[in-house]
């Protein structure tokens, strides 16, 4: 028994096979080079793995796979072979051997990266999105419904050339190795939309603008689609300035008219704050608690005094709350020279939510005048034609069933006048 151990201590024990060969009795190298010889590298190379999924099938080789053999962990398994308990232990497994011979499969490595790119074209084909629950609105515009979720699949092909080396055990006798397709479930489901009870209109309003300022007119379109979408959970916040960002060149705004320290200028972005009142207008009749918003310096004209949001990129931002038990859905639509916003939730049957503005104020306008000898004396000219100012205040009423449940005061606004201005002439009258 010393004697065997001596003589085996750096072999393969006798009926240990590799690759068909009997390698018993050779050392490691011995053994690799045996079956090196015996290996056509060549058709190796070239020997084809079939993938199958869905019903279809390819093909790639060894070579366009990346596969070798790994001599290391092979001849080690083939070396280990009867070495599994303590040499004076191993006599009895050794001699079974001599009965019944062990046939080690070869072992096989793959280059992941190869594989990677050869099953590249399959996972284009194969990979799909996950595509989220989402709300929809019905044919007529006032019910919400909801698309459910579909998931998606994408090839693993890390997994795929795990399972790849696996099957190359039996080489060459290799059966068909199915991708490892995983399916990717999507973050947003039917159910967890159902939750939120986003189910018909619950507030509207609109307000219009000139189709003849272009400009202007991209500007409400693009800040417009910038808010149209958003889903607003019980408990959360709305930022307009974080729904649209920065509102400048690079984002794609243009020049159009916009008030600057009591004075309308040409200005990037202007229109933008069109879009931001006519959207506080909906949230007030939708009962959403206001958390910050500002009127203009100048009454506009586009929504009544004290019904205005001004925004200005990090100075001035219209936020509000969502304070309902329900879901709040944000959907902008225009046509024509009509800007409409709805917002979609549950409804209370019999509630009704109304604007109402008291108090109002008109502080005249005023007129300047200056003198200039450019005009004929007893002339006038318009330079600036001026507008009035306003005190308001602006309340929310809600009513129930016709009855009245609240009335909260929203605002207090103050709107500076603008004074004409006339130029009236000093110099020589002509001579007829």
């Amino acid at each position: 028994m010393v004697a065997d151990y001596f003589f085996y201590h750096r072999k393969v024990y006798p009926g240990v096979y590799l690759y068909g060969m009997d390698v018993g009795g050779l050392t490691t190298a011995e053994a690799k080079q045996l079956v090196q010889n015996n290996l056509d590298i060549k058709n190796f190379s070239g020997f084809r793995v079939f993938f199958h999924h869905g019903g279809q099938t390819w093909s790639f080789t060894c070579m366009e796979l990346g596969l070798e053999v790994d001599w290391q962990d092979t001849l080690a398994r083939a070396f280990a072979v009867g070495r599994e308990r303590l040499p004076m232990f191993n006599y009895p497994a050794r001699l079974r051997l001599l009965l019944h011979p062990k046939e080690v499969p070869l072992s096989f490595v793959t280059s992941e990266e190869k594989v990677h790119l050869a099953l590249l074209p399959i996972a284009q084909a194969l990979d799909k999105e996950p595509q989220e629950a989402s709300f929809v609105l019905a044919a007529d515009g006032v019910k919400v419904e909801i698309i459910p979720e579909h998931p998606g699949m994408r090839l693993d092909s890390q997994e795929t050339s795990q399972l790849l080396e696996e099957a190359m055990q039996s080489y060459p006798d290799v059966a068909p190795v199915a991708l490892a397709v995983r399916e990717i479930l999507p973050a947003v489901k039917a159910a967890d939309l159902q939750k939120l009870r986003v189910r018909a209109e619950m507030a509207f309003f609109s307000t219009y603008f000139l189709l003849s300022l272009p400009g202007r007119v991209h500007n409400i379109r693009l800040a417009a689609s910038a808010i149209d979408g958003t889903l607003l959970k019980p408990g959360e916040e709305f930022s307009f300035n974080a729904a649209t960002g920065r509102t400048g060149v690079a984002q794609g705004y243009r020049l159009a008219p916009v008030i600057v320290a009591g004075e309308i200028v040409e200005g990037v972005g202007g229109g933008v704050c069109q879009v931001s009142s006519t959207l506080y207008n909906a949230m007030l009749l939708a009962g959403l608690k206001v958390v910050e918003r500002a009127n203009h310096s100048l009454a506009v004209s586009y929504v009544p005094p004290g019904r205005d949001a001004a925004v200005v990129y990090g100075w001035r931002d219209l936020r509000f709350l969502n304070n309902l038990d329900h879901g709040v859905w944000i959907r902008t639509f225009i046509e024509g020279n009509r800007l409409a916003i709805r917002l979609y939730g549950d409804p209370v049957p019999g509630q009704d939510v109304k604007i109402l503005t008291t108090d109002l104020e008109t502080i005249p306008r005023g007129i300047n005048f200056t003198q200039t000898d450019q005009l004929s004396a007893g002339t006038k000219e318009e330079v600036k034609k001026g507008q009035d100012g306003y005190r308001v205040t602006v309340w929310r009423v809600t009513s129930l069933n016709g009855s009245e449940i609240s009335r909260e005061m929203i605002s207090r606004d103050f709107y500076k006048p603008v004074p004409g201005q006339f130029r009236v002439g000093t110099g020589p009258r002509p001579v007829h």
